[in-house]
This record gives structure tokens, C-alpha cells and sequence, in this order.
């Protein structure tokens, strides 16, 4: 009967352990969907908005490399270019503003030009300073937008990794 307990354990501890480690998988989303990228990668070329969902305020934001750029590394003095997609969906879809969140430790010193509108893009340039390490590296920033006639302005809050090398 011990022996039967003992495997009823091991076996328990496995499922535990395993199930544990499937959650922890980068490349599921919340509810174990599987997604196509995974976050913190670096940021290669252009972050391209080609989503959005007024139910939470979310939107989706790729790289050029079809990466996730919800939560990316970036470099110092790195150009940062945010394009709002061609495609049909995006048609009414507008940028209000771009901005570091006052909330975080470094929101004044993370861009050293801050985000500003260029045409039908946005552009700004991380800081090439140095930012303080007690304060970290990682930087939230709001993109305020709306749906043209609709009055409701939506917040996304992405972040920003500074690779500190």
C-alpha cells in the first residue's frame, strides 16, 4: 500500500511540475492559445500597428520581422518609427499621442527626442544617456488613440527594454 502512495505522489509531483512548466511556455497566451512570437525580443525595423480591440483598449504591434512589439529591447539612440497598417481595418484607426508614462521611474530621460507626429507616422529616438540603473531599464509608454468619429480616446501601454550595453 506505501509503494501505491509513493507512485500516486511521484506521479502527482510530475503533473504538478509539468503542467507548471507549460504555463510558464512564452509562446502561449493567457488562456493557452498558442501565439506566433515571443516578448523582449529585439526590435528590428519599424513597429507596425495592425490592430486594435475598443473592448480593453488593446492593440497589436509587430516589428518588421512579424515579432511581437508589445514588449521589445531596444539600443541607445535607437530611431523608433510607430506606422499604423494600410490594410481596410485600419482605416479609421488614428494616433492622438505617444508618450513616456510618468508613472515609470524614467519616463523623463527614456526618449531623448520624444515621440512626435511625422506625417502619417510617428517617430522618436531613445535616450543616448545614461539612464540610472537603480531606476531599471525597462520604460511603459502610452499611445493614446481613437477611431475617427468616435470621441473615446483608448490607452495602450506597451513597454520598451533598454539593452544597457
Amino acid at each position: 500500500m506505501k509503494r501505491i502512495f509513493r507512485i500516486a505522489k511521484l506521479l502527482l509531483a510530475c503533473f504538478v511540475l509539468s503542467h507548471f512548466l507549460m504555463s510558464c511556455d512564452e509562446t502561449k497566451d493567457f488562456i493557452g492559445k498558442t501565439k506566433n512570437f515571443k516578448a523582449g525580443k529585439p526590435l528590428k525595423g519599424d513597429i507596425r500597428i495592425i490592430d486594435y480591440n475598443m473592448a480593453d483598449s488593446s492593440i497589436t504591434l509587430i516589428d518588421s520581422a512579424n515579432q511581437n512589439a508589445i514588449y521589445v529591447q531596444v539600443t541607445r539612440s535607437q530611431k523608433i518609427k510607430w506606422v499604423i497598417d494600410n490594410g481596410p481595418a485600419m482605416k479609421d484607426f488614428q494616433i492622438d499621442s505617444i508618450y513616456a508614462d510618468p508613472n515609470f521611474p524614467n519616463a523623463a530621460d527614456f526618449f531623448s527626442d520624444i515621440p512626435a507626429r511625422r506625417g502619417d507616422h510617428w517617430i522618436a529616438t531613445v535616450n543616448g544617456g545614461n539612464l540610472d540603473p537603480k531606476k531599471g531599464f525597462l520604460e511603459k509608454y502610452i499611445i493614446a488613440w481613437q477611431i475617427k468619429g468616435n470621441p473615446k480616446i483608448y490607452v495602450a501601454d506597451p513597454i520598451m527594454q533598454l539593452n544597457p550595453q
